[in-house]
């Protein structure tokens, strides 16, 4: 609990709205810590009013070879720089994988699905 003391001390209201981004992370994790996180996560936020915004890559990128045209791209450049892709989720069981771990996802969107949303109507890609 020594992380919860430093993030009371750090200025976190216990009693208000608590809001965890957790971005670009997970990739670079092994499933066990992934589950560790989320379960300290669970533990903060347990009866408050918390929400949880988490990035993953689908774990077919790191297939090989993978459906994704620039995966091996990727996966092949952070692993030469010393920092291996190791973790992902299968986007069609994800929302189960955090359902199981005792969270309730609100939305799911892909990159391409939140840029297309994002950027609609503009010359932005």
């Amino acid at each position: 609990m020594l992380m919860y003391q430093v993030l009371i001390r750090a200025g976190l209201d216990p009693t208000a709205p608590i809001v965890f981004v957790w971005e670009g992370v997970t990739n670079y994790l092994s499933a066990h810590a992934v589950d560790d996180t989320l379960a300290t996560i669970r533990r903060f936020s347990a009866g408050q009013d918390t929400t949880l915004i988490v990035t993953y890559i689908d774990i077919r990128a790191l297939d090989d070879p993978s459906p994704f045209p620039e995966a091996h791209r990727w996966v092949k450049a952070v692993r030469d720089a010393g920092e291996p892709w190791t973790f992902g989720l299968d986007p069609r069981s994800a929302m189960q994988y955090f359902h199981d771990r005792d969270y309730r996802v609100r939305s799911d969107v892909s990159t391409k699905d939140a840029g297309q949303q994002l950027f609609s109507g503009s010359r932005r890609k």
